[in-house]
């Protein structure tokens, strides 16, 4: 919610968060994001780097804890994988295709 309504960096438009990772002592959230437009990737990590202290202080606000984890974004390329993994096997069965 922070990412949607309070932070107005315009860098940030078009980023989701796709899944967070908190270690067990709760010191490091590695958060994974993605960007609806590939060619904003530079500008959304630089955006999150900038808006880190924002969301750190926040949370501090809204959680109950002695110590706010450390935030660390992390491209999502689950999604270009995905794509990657996908294209190759329509490769695989093209060639299966044009060999029978």
């Amino acid at each position: 919610m922070l990412l949607l309504q309070k932070v107005k960096d315009p860098r940030l438009d078009g980023v989701v968060i796709t899944r967070v990772e908190v270690t067990d002592d709760l010191s490091c959230a590695r958060i994974y994001y993605t960007v609806l437009r590939q060619e904003a990737a530079a500008d959304a990590a630089k955006g999150l780097s900038s808006a880190k202290g924002f969301f750190r202080s926040t949370l501090a606000q809204g959680l109950q804890l002695r110590v706010v984890p450390e935030l660390i974004f992390t491209p999502d390329r689950t999604a270009a994988e995905q794509q990657r993994l996908e294209q190759l096997f329509q490769e695989i069965r093209d060639e299966d295709g044009s060999s029978a």
